[in-house]
């Protein structure tokens, strides 16, 4: 006779926006009583496993590189093999243009190389796509 036992198991796979797969992306699951974590990586297919996981509440943490962390609370029953798959948003990338060269002056003319920013610009021309001929 074989032993039953109450734990379950989480598993899932992980994608981006387009769908394609992330391997080697860190998860965690943390029972939200006892501040127990597991974790793990997805293998080269995205996915994830977690296994002998008893009953109860839990925090599902998703983190990878250039991507929007994903956190997930979900409750597992006695012997429930919970499926989670998530898709990662982008994280909102910043970047950084150096511009160089000759600094020019706002005026009621062409623009001419000059000291640039000596002065504020109180108002800025509007053209109104009803004066395009």
């Amino acid at each position: 006779m074989q032993a039953q036992t109450a734990a379950g198991s989480v598993s899932g796979q992980i994608s981006d926006p387009s769908g394609a797969v992330l391997p080697d992306t860190p998860v965690s699951l943390t029972n939200t009583r006892t501040g127990i974590s597991l974790d793990t990586k997805t293998n080269s297919s995205g996915s994830y496993q977690f296994l002998s996981v008893p009953s109860g509440s839990y925090l599902l943490t998703v983190k990878h590189d250039g991507f929007v962390q994903i956190e997930r609370n979900f409750d597992l029953a006695i012997q429930q093999a919970g499926r989670i798959d998530l898709q990662m948003a982008l994280s909102g990338a910043t970047q950084t243009v150096d511009v160089s060269g000759d600094e020019y002056r706002v005026g009621d003319g062409d623009l001419q190389p000059g000291t640039g920013g000596k002065r504020p610009v109180t108002s800025l021309a509007c053209l109104s796509l009803d004066a395009i001929p």
